[in-house]
């Protein structure tokens, strides 16, 4: 086995009777922590969800904007945070361009099929600003080897998702414009990737 390959296997062992949401609140911490926002700035967060990402940041004194295809979720996260906008929805996204000073989404992009994530990292690089950053964490895999390893020792793997690799999802952010992508293994299955619209 070369290097390289043994490397990639040695990453991924461990994983036995793991949950891919082990280490969800360290990756979500980790994702806000390198999100630069000045206060005042309008973020949108996609699949917003429970709202567990967009708390870590809106003590920052940003303007939370969430979207999700979850209308149940959406009426408690409103009465849990009524300053938050709220919109159902979530590709494509139902905002102009060059809206948002910054875009986030948590553990929504693999739920996607892959002939679909070219259009949405599109819709994603469409409403932030010139200068603005998106911030994209999932679950993602760094080769075939692994994700075949994982599915193999991961407790909750679901065989219905294309769970992606994270060189396809560089590509497809890097189709839709944006550039500097910054990636970041966050925990055995968590991978984290910053990048900027220029």
């Amino acid at each position: 086995m070369a290097k390289g390959e043994r490397d990639l296997f040695d990453a991924w062992a461990g994983l036995t009777s793991r949950s891919l949401r082990d280490g969800y609140a360290a990756s979500l911490q980790a994702a806000a922590d390198a999100l630069p926002l000045a206060a005042g700035s309008d973020l949108l967060v996609v699949g917003i969800g429970s709202g567990d990402f967009a708390s870590l940041l809106d003590q920052r004194g940003v303007t939370i904007w969430g979207l999700d295809e979850d209308g149940a979720a959406l009426d408690r996260l409103h009465r849990s945070q009524p300053s938050y906008l709220l919109d159902l929805g979530q590709y494509p996204i139902p905002h102009p361009a060059a809206q948002f000073a910054a875009v986030a989404t948590a553990f929504r992009f693999h739920r996607l099929a892959a002939a679909e994530r070219l259009a949405a990292g599109a819709e994603l690089a469409r409403v932030l600003q010139v200068g603005g950053y998106l911030c994209l964490l999932d679950f993602a895999f760094p080769s075939t080897a692994a994700r075949a390893e994982a599915s193999r020792q991961v407790a909750d793997w679901d065989d219905g998702l294309a769970y992606p690799l994270v060189s396809d999802l560089d590509e497809t952010l890097r189709t839709a414009g944006l550039r500097g992508l910054h990636w970041q293994q966050t925990a055995p299955c968590h991978w984290l990737v910053m990048a900027k619209k220029t």
